[in-house]
């Protein structure tokens, strides 16, 4: 189990509160999973220099250039 911390000017009960923070816990989630999915960026090995950064930037816009594809159908796109 892991503790977080937020800062908010939210006027929320408990429960209102917590629907908030699993829906941008499921929009980071979602942000990061497509590339480790996709692209396997977990088990990418590249470590020398600015290279895994730089690999990341290209992946990024590959992936962006798959989601603005419009032959490709959605499922299939992001």
């Amino acid at each position: 189990m892991s503790n977080s911390r937020y800062i908010t000017s939210l006027r929320a009960d408990a429960e209102q509160f917590g629907m908030a923070v699993r829906g941008h816990r499921g929009i980071e989630n979602s942000v990061h999973r497509v590339p480790d999915v996709v692209f396997r960026e977990d088990d990418c090995r590249i470590r020398k220099g600015y290279a895994s950064e730089n690999f990341s930037v290209i992946r990024r816009i590959a992936l962006n250039l798959l989601c603005q594809e419009k032959s490709i159908k959605k499922g299939d796109r992001c």
